[in-house]
């Protein structure tokens, strides 16, 4: 399931999910459970802008969608 970049799931919503699903899981004595989580918050706020607009202008964008 995705809880991030969607509008209105939240961490919280990640959290209670994967509980209940492990409770459900334990419980009904099907085995264990995994979980993987990753945090891309930062991923996409390190964009060097210089480079960003000089490949830009390398590809001849006009310069009103460029700016």
């Amino acid at each position: 399931m995705q809880f991030g970049g969607l509008k209105g799931p939240s961490t919280t919503h990640a959290l209670v999910s994967l509980i209940c699903g492990a409770v459900i899981m334990v419980r009904g004595g099907r085995g264990s459970v995994s979980a993987l989580s990753f945090d891309f918050a930062e991923a996409f706020d390190r964009v060097h802008y210089n480079t960003l607009l000089a490949k830009l202008k390398y590809r001849q964008l006009p310069h009103c969608l460029v700016r």
